[in-house]
């Protein structure tokens, strides 16, 4: 695998149905079923749980949802989930950034991945909040307290704990100016930026 060839991004589409049914971003791909517990588990549910949801999902998605997905010579690299709340107040939510799991390892370049989607939402957010003439864009994520990857990442990002909400999840946000963040590329002329980063 060639770790010099930049990730393309784009909204998904609807041929990439399947690819999305067969998508993968968790070790094990599936739940075991655990003679202890007397059911199907996962070692990292929350990853299980994410892979379900994008699974489940039939581009191209309608209203207020977004799917972005990250393509390399093999597929499907990497996935951004994420929704217009309330865009005309600038409030958004991210509902899931994943890596394949053939793409996680450090080797492979996957560390750089999950920054790199994030990212990509948070100037395609901007894009769509600067022409509201929206002042202070507010993201909102809800992260599982097991997920220590996830909460890395927000934090990395500049997401800051807020609490846990009544299902048990972490919620975390980060506010910004959109009109500050603009992306370093040309972009593609409507405000958002260019969907193509190295890996």
């Amino acid at each position: 695998m060639n770790l010099a060839q930049p990730l393309r991004w784009r909204e998904a589409v609807a041929s990439d149905r399947a690819l999305l049914l067969q998508w993968t971003c968790t070790t094990p791909g599936r739940r075991r079923y655990d003679a202890a517990l007397k059911a199907r588990t996962h070692p990292r549910e929350w990853e299980w749980k994410v892979q379900s949801e994008i699974r489940s999902l039939e581009p191209p998605l309608r209203g207020a949802r977004h799917l972005l997905v990250g393509e390399d010579a093999e597929g499907i690299a990497a996935v951004a989930l994420y929704e217009d709340v309330d865009p005309e107040a600038g409030d958004y939510y991210i509902g899931a950034v994943a890596v394949a799991a053939r793409r996680r390892r450090r080797s492979e370049g996957g560390s750089t991945l999950g920054p790199e989607a994030l990212e990509l939402v948070l100037q395609t957010i901007a894009g769509d909040a600067r022409p509201r003439g929206v002042t202070t864009a507010i993201v909102s994520v809800r992260i599982d307290a097991r997920n220590g990857a996830s909460k890395r990442l927000c934090s990395e990002a500049g997401f800051v704990y807020l609490d846990v909400d009544a299902w048990g999840f972490e919620r975390w946000a980060y506010g910004f100016d959109p009109h500050e963040r603009v992306s370093s590329s040309t972009g593609d002329g409507e405000g958002r930026p260019e969907p193509t980063f190295k890996t």
